[in-house]
């Protein structure tokens, strides 16, 4: 089974008379005692292969809210890896000072990809995506300022 306690998540890899050990995803072993384990708050994922992964990217209150959903969904579904069932989902997830947060959701096959990989390249390109939509907005308006100065 997959455990997240606290800031610590991983593949349990044995369970001691004093601690368990965790493998991250990024390969790191992890020792948390057995105490902290019974007084925490666990979230345990089934041994199953398919794991839900996401991430959240925020962008300025002046974005087109439905090109970058559609940009961010682009990304991530043709990111090698990401299972087509059930579909990659993008949501408005808050608002804040800096703008506008969205969070991808979707899912991988662990067994077949490694969970912190397909992550970085659907995160990656998500922020190609949404800097290119950007430039192309003020390429627009700097295009429509130069011929109304015209």
């Amino acid at each position: 089974d997959h455990l997240t306690i606290g800031a610590n998540q991983g593949k349990v890899e044995a369970i001691g008379i004093r601690a368990t050990s965790l493998r991250k995803d990024d390969g790191e072993l992890i020792l948390i005692p057995n105490a902290d384990m019974y007084s925490s708050a666990l979230t345990i994922r089934g041994a199953g292969d398919r794991r839900r992964l996401n991430f959240s990217i925020t962008v300025s209150f002046d974005a087109d809210v439905e090109l970058t959903k559609k940009e961010i969904e682009a990304a991530v579904n043709g990111t090698d890896g990401v299972l087509d069932n059930p579909a990659p989902k993008v949501f408005i997830s808050t608002f804040s000072a800096e703008g506008i947060e969205f969070t991808a959701k979707f899912w991988i096959d662990s067994k077949v990809s490694s969970p912190i990989e397909v992550l970085d390249i659907a995160a990656a390109e998500s922020a190609k995506r949404l800097k290119k939509q950007v430039l192309d907005h003020l390429r627009r308006e700097t295009d429509c300022s130069l011929l109304a100065s015209s």
